[in-house]
């Protein structure tokens, strides 16, 4: 008599090997870390203390589209902070730390809108722009955008741009925002003090 056929496998290995892919990533240009420029509850003593009291410390770092919505949500939004902290998000090996002689020959725009609800707004957009590489159409050619920051005011929100080279030009500060607005956010919001600060 012959052997009976062995009969097909029921406990659902095969389908599992299936759904067992490793998920697809979007990787980015770059790595970018999320810092946080805070007010320690007691910061004195702290070796990490800076900017008159202030703590940079990073909260993660992302290669990926998929690990930048992961810390992104993860984090507080700016309109949580204090007054005078602030959220950045800076290309790999940068940090915020402006005294550094690595950001010598650079500098930062820095514009200031008059109202602090729109923080959580702009600083998703900025995020969002900078590892999409979009904020280089602000800058340039011979430029680079190295992070950006948001910081709440009691009346208003600061947004920054860092980037690697001088990119100064007193009678283009009001172009600027204008560009930063039609190129970078769906919504515009009107900015005052415009201005590009270097060492």
């Amino acid at each position: 008599m012959a052997a009976a056929d062995s009969p097909a496998s029921t406990d659902g290995s095969e389908s599992t090997e299936k759904s067992a892919k490793p998920k697809k990533t979007h990787p980015l240009h770059t790595t970018w870390i999320f810092y946080i420029n805070e007010l320690p509850e007691d910061h004195h003593g702290d070796p990490n203390a800076k900017h008159e009291g202030h703590r940079i410390r990073c909260l993660g770092r992302c290669s990926t589209v998929e690990e930048f919505w992961k810390v992104f949500k993860a984090t507080e939004k700016p309109s949580q902070l204090q007054f005078t902290e602030a959220f950045y998000l800076m290309r790999e090996p940068c940090d915020p730390q402006w005294e550094k002689p690595e950001y010598s020959n650079g500098g930062r725009w820095r514009r200031r809108h008059g109202d602090v609800r729109s923080a959580d707004y702009l600083w998703c957009e900025l995020a969002m722009s900078a590892v999409g590489e979009k904020l280089d159409q602000l800058v340039d050619s011979h430029n680079s955008v190295l992070g950006v920051g948001v910081s709440p005011r009691p009346t208003s929100v600061v947004v920054e741009i860092w980037t690697a080279s001088l990119d100064f030009d007193a009678d283009k500060t009001v172009e600027f925002a204008e560009r930063f607005n039609s190129l970078i956010l769906p919504r515009p919001v009107p900015f005052k003090n415009v201005y590009y600060e270097s060492e």
